[in-house]
């Protein structure tokens, strides 16, 4: 995928594309600390059937970047997302959101439903009290001492050690301590809003993700009005990442129904 710099407001932000001719616009949030990059196992596959693929570094939740996270929490992402897509000259598009970019995916569709012909969702976040680990994660003593010898052995070998892994990546559970709150949607009263969302909603969920229990895939089902759901097999919390053709075409499908024809 291209990177490109674009300004929104003020902000300077990375933004990874891949542009068809004619193409449906996909814009697409990623999980937290991670960026934009991540949607590139699914670029050969949503382009071949007609997509541009709009993925932005969110600020202060990417390990690329040390921007901090916004003020305001969700509710200033979602402004974000719209100031976004009017610089891109965007009216509508399809939205897709990974882990906590699920979350900001679900409060841009409640606060902005006009921009938006459908959501994706990809084993989203903000339904599970074991995210609250990040809390834990961000104290310094924790975080150093995750990182003496034998410790740091161990952590390898679980969930926890993406979060952990890299300097860029503790210094982003760092920040997400600063904006926890506002970014949880129970906090932030999305979670009370949800049965309000005026789209059609695809849910994602990796059949075998070791971070979220599958039991929040069968909560998110009762909290949504109108939510189709798809177990990938052989994918855990990645699934862009771990089974991309068959998400793929999950995606594919569901945008021909409610987003026009590429």
């Amino acid at each position: 995928m291209e990177r490109r710099t674009i300004k929104v407001g003020h902000q300077e932000v990375t933004l990874h594309v891949s542009e068809v001719s004619d193409g449906y616009p996909l814009l697409a949030l990623h999980g937290f600390g991670l960026s934009g990059e991540i949607f590139s196992y699914l670029e050969p596959y949503l382009t071949r059937a007609g997509y541009s693929i709009y993925a932005p570094d969110l600020p202060g939740l990417s390990a690329q970047q040390t921007t901090p996270v916004l003020e305001g929490g969700l509710q200033a992402y979602a402004r974000w997302i719209r100031a976004m897509l009017q610089t891109l000259g965007f009216n509508r598009v399809l939205l897709l959101g990974h882990s906590l970019g699920g979350r900001i995916a679900l409060a841009a569709g409640m606060d902005y439903p006009e921009y938006f012909c459908g959501m994706v969702l990809l084993n989203p976040g903000g339904f599970y009290l074991g995210e609250k680990v990040l809390l834990f994660l961000s104290l310094e003593p924790v975080l150093w001492t995750l990182q003496l010898p034998g410790i740091r052995t161990l952590v390898r070998q679980t969930p926890l050690h993406q979060f952990v892994a890299t300097p860029s990546r503790r210094d982003a559970v760092r920040r997400y301590r600063k904006g926890h709150f506002g970014l949880d949607l129970f906090y932030s009263g999305y979670r009370s809003r949800l049965k309000t969302l005026q789209l059609p909603v695809l849910l994602l969920w990796g059949a075998e993700d070791n971070l979220l229990p599958r039991q929040v895939f069968h909560r998110i089902q009762k909290l949504l009005p109108e939510v189709e759901a798809r177990l990938i097999p052989r994918a855990g919390h990645f699934p862009a990442r771990e089974q991309p053709e068959r998400t793929a075409e999950t995606i594919v499908s569901f945008g021909r129904k409610y987003c026009n024809e590429p």
